[in-house]
């Protein structure tokens, strides 16, 4: 006897034990394929859904029928300071970052402060900013803006990282204009502390 195979744990089985576990080895793979190519047909499934869903005519407000939302005049210079808030309180100095928003699934949860998530309403959420706080967001790129009211954290730690500095409701996203590219650079403008 060869004494590589001797030390082998194989070695010792007996051919039985040996067809045995070659089986099970068998039936596992087989399993783990089908799961895999059910959860390719579900993840279809789930495309055609969407697809579907895109497809479909909604009703969508339009941005300009939105309070909070304002648009830059088309010969506007973008490079101008923001206009004052009204009132005795001005708009701080503007952070800049990039924004993303809300996905159609948080519609409905409860947010960090405890209100539900509205993804129609002109909200967001902020890292640092108190609840309630009134900030204006400005696209850089294309000078729309709108004014949301902090009501959650956000966006996650490694969105952070990548730059993001604020999530806002869909309703927001289409007032600024980014629901296509999903992200956008802006400014953040605090109207009025919460």
């Amino acid at each position: 006897m060869n004494s590589v195979s001797a030390t082998l744990p194989g070695a010792r089985w007996s051919r039985r034990t040996r067809g045995l576990v070659c089986r099970v080895v068998w039936t596992a793979f087989i399993v783990f394929a089908v799961s895999v190519a059910s959860s390719q047909v579900e993840s279809q499934k789930r495309d055609d859904i969407a697809s579907v869903e895109r497809a479909r005519v909604r009703f969508v407000r339009p941005p300009a029928s939105n309070p909070g939302c304002a648009f830059a005049p088309a010969g506007a210079n973008r490079n101008h300071a923001p206009p004052e808030a009204k009132g005795k309180r001005r708009a701080s100095a503007g952070a800049v970052g990039l924004a993303t928003y809300y996905a159609r699934s948080l519609d409905g949860r409860i947010t960090a402060s405890g209100v539900r998530f509205d993804s129609d309403a002109m909200v967001a959420g902020h890292p640092t900013y108190p609840f309630g706080t009134v900030v204006r967001v400005t696209n850089l790129h294309n000078g729309r803006s709108a004014k949301v009211r902090i009501v959650d954290r956000g966006p996650a730690r490694g969105a952070r990282r990548s730059g993001v500095i604020v999530d806002v409701s869909r309703a927001a996203a289409e007032c600024l204009d980014f629901l296509r590219a999903g992200r956008a650079r802006v400014r953040l403008d605090v109207l009025s502390s919460g």
